[in-house]
């Protein structure tokens, strides 16, 4: 994890020691849209947050961490032991998430989503967050668009105890609409779509390597040998219109 000198803070005007083992997380997200997923434009964009939160009064930038949406590059903002701003009338039962992007702009990445599940995890072990913790948006506490559309849909695979099945995951692509037609799946493709695609070829038993929504080469590989066995299909690795519905019929 990046400490606060990583992203050069600045001090903290105020510190509100917080508590331990707390039940809730909460996951915001910025609002704006990374034009570089860079160690240091994830940086400048911390930066940016608490010279933002500075000018609304408030003793520090709101939130105890932060991930990239797509390097999932963990960063601490607050830590644990400082009480967050970000979520009013939870700030002192919470731990405040940001994701670093615009998640109804920006796909959450699968490196992201298992940076907040470690994080989550590592929470649990020290005893800053309780057991049985529940993840929240920060549009189920307040009236906002926070923290975003594929954020939203990804809180409950954020958990350590998450098992999300092949069904659950295209569902989840139901849900918001996702099409691969318009953005078909090929080496070096990350996030909720490539895990989906490794779960139905490990499910048919194709095996895609580690599912880590990471489409490299086993994934690749995986593709191919699906691609062989099926009619009409092109071989070439590549998850399009075509290869995504065959791989959904064929787990049915």
């Amino acid at each position: 994890m990046l400490g606060r000198a990583d992203w050069r803070a600045k001090r903290a005007r105020w510190v509100t020691r917080h508590n331990a083992n707390l039940p809730k997380v909460v996951i915001h997200h910025g609002g704006v849209k990374l034009a570089t997923h860079s160690r240091e434009g994830e940086a400048a964009t911390l930066r940016a947050y608490q010279r933002s939160h500075f000018s609304r009064g408030w003793s520090d930038c709101a939130y105890n961490f932060a991930v990239g949406v797509e390097s999932g590059r963990t960063w601490a903002v607050r830590g644990w032991n400082r009480r967050p701003g970000a979520t009013r009338g939870h700030n002192k039962t919470s731990i405040a998430v940001v994701i670093i992007g615009h998640t109804s702009q920006q796909p959450v990445s699968e490196p992201c989503v298992n940076a907040i599940k470690d994080l989550i995890a590592a929470g649990i072990a020290t005893g800053h967050l309780a057991a049985d913790v529940k993840i929240y948006g920060h549009s189920d506490l307040a009236a906002t668009q926070c923290p975003g559309r594929s954020a939203r849909t990804a809180l409950t695979r954020m958990m350590p105890t998450d098992t999300s099945t092949a069904d659950e995951l295209t569902q989840l692509l139901d849900d918001v609409g996702y099409s691969i037609a318009a953005s078909p799946l090929r080496r070096r493709s990350r996030g909720l779509e490539v895990t989906t695609v490794q779960h139905l070829l490990s499910n048919i038993g194709h095996d895609p390597g580690r599912i880590d929504g990471i489409y490299g080469w086993r994934t690749t590989r995986a593709v191919k040998l699906f691609q062989r066995t099926t009619t009409a299909l092109a071989v070439d690795g590549i998850t399009g219109a075509h290869t995504w519905r065959a791989l959904r019929k064929a787990r049915t």
